[in-house]
């Protein structure tokens, strides 16, 4: 469904749109009145501090120093933040060093068990195909796998934190012979035989799964191998991660160094600087006051055009009465959005009704009014799904409150918050008989709502309405 309103612009759209901004134009004026004004303040005090011999003289001697000061300060200030960094990398490596097994393993003599795992398929000849199925199963376990790892007994038991048990943990695959291969090595061979067997377990609990998904199958555990190797990889990262702590502890003692350097600087120019301070003389009061006037005014047209700009450019619904305009979808229902100023509701509320626009009900009586219009609208033993452009929650309370309403029907309301992105959603519709679309100003978008419509229109099911938050 093409959006018929997609090329235009609302002048009364777009005058109430700024206008309920009111209070954020006014802050952006009252803002650059304070800015503007300040700094035409502070600058007149600086001019007039001196005397015409004083700045004569000493101006530009003052500014290198204030300027080098300047420098010294933002020097200080970005070490300091170093140092910072440099202290919790270094806590952070220190700890990992500590606390990680893989970290304390001998790469010269590790040990290693190994379970092989074959893979088959049920009555299928791989012959047949220009791709082994199997190799799609083997795929999909190892992507269950890894995400799969659910170590929190085994962390209980060895007091070690699952983090660092995740890190005795690998798995390879050969395609070729369908093979899955989990290794897991430790401290002791009681640890990896643990690991193995959890492990084992997830790998066991996923064949139904990728039966339903790729065909039915055999797995079956084809070898376990146990021993000691030379891991040349982990003496490696043994120590890069040795050769980092030291070089970290180098780094911090040299920033450390820095910092004092620029401290005792500061101090220097400080003590130099106070040499010119001159008494403070009156501010012209006129020129402030005129440059305030300017900076209330620019700050205010600068917000202004900010969302001038960004009504033009805005993809997202703005009031309730689009969705008729743009999609012929009624509106059956508005949910208030109330200000979040108590005391300036009223001016809020006031605004909404001079532009015209309809005025919202709270959640429950608008799932009241809307039960029942469902309910004239779909015959008993219906099917309605609910679905749309607004947050999970929203859409499941709504959906919640209007099965209690049409509880004495039978009515069944289905909330789907995936319609777009899930097939499995999508086949939700053919059994339905009617679809209702939740919507929310300034969150959804207009294409979002537009493949929506779309979507319920290639199925043949009307949508019935719209609720607008």
């Amino acid at each position: 469904m093409r959006d018929k309103r997609e090329n235009e612009i609302d002048l009364k759209s777009l005058f109430f749109y700024i206008l309920r901004r009111w209070m954020w134009v006014l802050l952006a004026a009252f803002t650059g009145m304070l800015v503007i004004g300040g700094i035409k303040a502070v600058q007149l005090r600086h001019l007039e501090n001196f005397t015409a011999d004083a700045i004569y003289q000493d101006q530009n001697t003052v500014s290198d120093e204030q300027e080098e000061l300047n420098e010294q300060l933002l020097l200080q200030e970005a070490n300091e933040r170093i140092i910072q960094n440099q202290k919790s990398l270094l806590v952070k490596i220190e700890e990992y060093m500590q606390n990680s097994v893989l970290m304390q393993l001998d790469p010269y003599n590790k040990l290693v068990i190994e379970h092989r795992y074959l893979i088959s398929m049920n009555g299928e000849d791989s012959y047949e195909y220009v791709r082994d199925p199997a190799d799609a199963v083997v795929s999909a376990y190892l992507q269950g796998l890894v995400p799969k790892r659910n170590l929190k007994d085994l962390s209980k038991k060895y007091g070690i934190d699952s983090v660092y048990l995740n890190e005795l943990i690998s798995f390879d695959y050969d395609i070729e012979s369908n093979m899955v291969v989990i290794t897991a090595t430790g401290d002791s061979e009681e640890i990896a035989l643990d690991l193995l067997q959890v492990m084992d377990k997830i790998l066991a609990s996923k064949q139904n799964e990728i039966s339903e998904l790729y065909g039915q199958h055999i797995i079956q555990l084809v070898s376990e191998d146990q021993g000691y190797i030379t891991d040349n990889e982990l003496l490696k990262l043994q120590r890069n991660n040795q050769d980092a702590l030291v070089s970290m502890q180098t780094n911090l003692s040299k920033t450390h160094n820095t910092l004092s350097d620029v401290e005792a600087q500061i101090e220097v120019l400080e003590a130099s600087l106070k040499e010119y301070e001159k008494q403070a003389t009156k501010v012209s009061g006129r020129t402030v006051i005129k440059y305030g006037i300017l900076g209330f005014l620019l700050g205010g047209c600068a917000l202004l055009g900010w969302y001038l700009l960004q009504y033009v450019l805005q993809t997202k619904l703005r009031i309730p009465d689009e969705m008729s305009l743009r999609w012929d979808i009624p509106v059956l229902g508005v949910i208030d959005r109330q200000s979040n100023s108590i005391v300036f509701r009223g001016v809020d509320e006031w605004l909404l009704k001079v532009a015209g626009e309809r005025n919202g009900q709270n959640d429950e009586v608008v799932a009241e009014n809307l039960a029942v219009t469902i309910e004239s609208m779909l015959r008993n033993g219906s099917e309605l799904i609910v679905t749309g452009d607004v947050s999970e929650e929203k859409l499941n309370q709504m959906v919640e409150r209007l099965q209690k309403q049409l509880q004495e029907t039978q009515i069944k309301v289905v909330a789907i918050s995936t319609l777009q992105s899930d097939p499995q959603a999508r086949r939700k519709l053919f059994g339905s008989d009617a679809v209702l679309l939740l919507v929310e100003r300034d969150y959804s978008s207009y294409q979002h709502i537009s493949d929506l419509v779309n979507t319920t229109k290639a199925f043949a099911k009307p949508v019935i309405g719209a609720l607008v938050y």
